[in-house]
């Protein structure tokens, strides 16, 4: 069970980098401010996704407090973004 979960939160945090990278490619191609909009609130979430798997979950010392606090500020962001 523990295999599926996390196969599934890889596949979760793929998917996300990969709507990031199609925004981003609609963006570049139509330099229209919705797909700019849209490239970046899923650029955020793939970075809070991958932040999220980098960071460990009690961290001790500067870079890891640093790396919870870049996660909750783009998660702050999010919904602006939206």
């Amino acid at each position: 069970m523990h295999a599926i979960i996390v196969a599934f939160g890889i596949l979760n945090s793929v998917a996300f980098v990969v709507l990031a990278v199609v925004g981003v490619r609609k963006w570049r191609r139509r330099r229209d401010a919705a797909a700019g909009w849209i490239a970046l609130a899923f650029l955020s979430l793939g970075l809070i996704v991958s932040i999220g798997r980098l960071v460990p979950s009690h961290p001790l010392g500067l870079l890891g407090d640093l790396g919870q606090r870049v996660e909750v500020e783009f998660l702050v962001l999010f919904p602006f973004l939206l």
